[in-house]
């Protein structure tokens, strides 16, 4: 199969084929409905569009809102790998070129690389979702920080939003299914129940993020992120490891399409990891390439919460990952790192009032009706303890 083939078989083989369709054109609905027609066009339109331009031919089953996130990324990568030279472990890799890629509606934070006739980057749409509400976490909690503005209202907001995401993750199909940040500090949660209710309401704590230099570093974020992904993918392709035919085997994805599938030794995952972080580095000067790197990995983390780390065959423990890029890096970009703490600082006591929330709901056999009412008890009735 070429590329297109082998990413369409992909992509039909997902948790529904419709998703992409239903999701987005639900969003444009809403955007439409109050006014914002320019915003946001017809879904259809929208494929059209990308494959009259994209060399990469995205196909009709493409999230087209996904596709627009990472395509960044790869045209980054791209202009990375031919006009710099990227050496590994004392030699210049020999550049390929990036190969076509796309999304896919498959459970699981997972990003793949697969090939028969022509290789294909699959990234899933768990991975993007819930990388892209992160993102918005971390950024936003970052930036008020940074500018003296992290008040207990804004951290108790930001904490309970964190916590809506990774069970909508978890326990709800996907992290889309969260409350969108910036309507969570709506007093009347009723009103969530009505988009007209909902445009009615002002948001302060929305607002401060209309800004320039917050937006700039969010765009930056987000893009070196996925860079690190799409990076860590090639790196398999440059690297030879699609050529080892004990790397291959026969697979079924959703037990209904039979593809070749990949399952690469420790080392091997450990070198994608570290020459998709230089490949990351050299891409363009900014400040928080490193962070990214390392937030890209901390999502990995939690992207995988409740699996042992020692029970994966084909993945090293991403502890031991994490600690094999950054070692490395303590050697060579040092003066890069200083932002990586601000990762734990933020990110870990989420993650540990997120596990004490599961907890409670577990240990107090709590039930709901619904999402709806979940979330409730998220943002309106939970005490932290």
């Amino acid at each position: 199969m070429n590329a297109k083939e082998l990413l369409t078989a992909i992509q039909i083989s997902g948790k529904s084929v419709s998703d992409n369709r239903r999701d987005l054109q639900t969003y444009i609905n809403i955007k439409n409905k109050h006014g914002n027609k320019d915003t946001f066009i017809n879904y259809d339109y929208l494929i059209q569009e990308l494959q009259k331009t994209s060399d990469r031919m995205p196909t009709n089953y493409q999230n087209s809102h996904f596709y627009n996130i990472i395509v960044d990324s790869f045209n980054i990568l791209d202009e990375t790998i031919n006009n710099k030279t990227i050496s590994y472990n004392g030699k210049n890799i020999e550049i390929k070129p990036v190969p076509m890629y796309g999304t896919a509606s498959l459970k699981g934070y997972n990003a793949f690389i697969r090939t028969d006739d022509e290789p294909v980057i699959v990234f899933n749409d768990d991975l993007l979702m819930l990388t892209d509400k992160l993102i918005e976490i971390y950024t936003k909690t970052h930036w008020l920080a940074s500018n003296d503005l992290l008040n207990d209202k804004y951290l108790d907001l930001l904490t309970r939003n964190f916590i809506d995401v990774m069970y909508c993750f978890y326990f709800e199909s996907d992290a889309y299914n969260a409350i969108p940040l910036d309507w969570c500090e709506i007093e009347n949660f009723d009103d969530l129940l009505s988009i007209e209710k909902i445009y009615e309401n002002t948001f302060e704590f929305e607002n401060l993020f209309v800004n320039n230099n917050y937006l700039s570093f969010f765009s930056q974020f987000e893009e070196s992120t996925y860079l690190w992904i799409a990076a860590h993918e090639y790196s398999h392709l440059v690297l030879g490891h699609l050529n080892n035919d004990r790397n291959l085997s026969k697979g079924l994805l959703n037990d209904n399409i039979e593809v070749e599938k990949y399952s690469f030794e420790w080392q091997e995952e450990y070198d994608a990891d570290l020459l998709g972080a230089i490949i990351t580095m050299e891409s363009k000067s900014s400040f928080f390439l490193s962070t990214s790197i390392y937030f890209a990995m901390n999502c990995i983390k939690l992207g995988d919460l409740y699996h042992s780390e020692s029970t994966s065959k084909n993945h090293p423990p991403i502890s031991l990952r994490i600690e094999n890029v950054f070692d490395y890096f303590d050697s060579n970009y040092r003066y890069y790192m200083g932002n990586n703490k601000n990762i734990d600082v933020i990110l870990n006591p989420m993650v540990k009032k997120y596990m004490n929330f599961v907890n409670n709901i577990q240990s107090n056999n709590l039930h709901f009706s619904e999402l709806f009412e979940m979330q409730r008890y998220i943002y309106k009735q939970y005490e932290f303890e």
